[in-house]
């Protein structure tokens, strides 16, 4: 907080500034947002290791999470911080188990027909005719 001085020099605390919804404004503003960001964090995690297949994932998931969150806290109400972060840690992990799902079953295929899962992430122009 700045310090003002009145003329008989006795001190005056100027409060933060703050926005019509009561949240500070300026340095002050992105301290709190990441602090309320951090303190979500432990219900991310528990929503993510409930219903992510493979443990290994979490933490990219969770960050995943967090970023998404930080990067929305400007635009969402005080009290709808953490039903955000909920919903959007379910769909990181629906999502993600789908990407997970549709590439195992690609390679899959691949094996079938005689190609290695390593072209997987192969170009179409990197594949012979007879691959495409």
């Amino acid at each position: 907080m700045r310090m003002l001085r009145e003329a008989a020099g006795s001190p005056l605390v100027r409060p933060p500034a703050r926005r019509k919804d009561s949240r500070p404004v300026g340095k002050s503003a992105t301290n709190a947002s990441v602090q309320e960001v951090i303190a979500v964090e432990p219900v991310i995690r528990r929503v993510v290791a409930a219903r992510a297949a493979n443990p290994s994932d979490i933490d990219d998931l969770v960050q995943d999470c967090l970023e998404r969150l930080l990067a929305a806290h400007g635009r969402l109400a005080p009290d709808a911080v953490l039903p955000y972060a909920i919903v959007t840690a379910r769909n990181l992990v629906s999502s993600h188990a789908t990407t997970a799902a549709r590439r195992a079953r690609a390679a899959e295929l691949l094996t079938m027909v005689g190609i290695n899962a390593d072209r997987l992430s192969s170009y179409p122009h990197e594949l012979s005719g007879g691959m495409r």
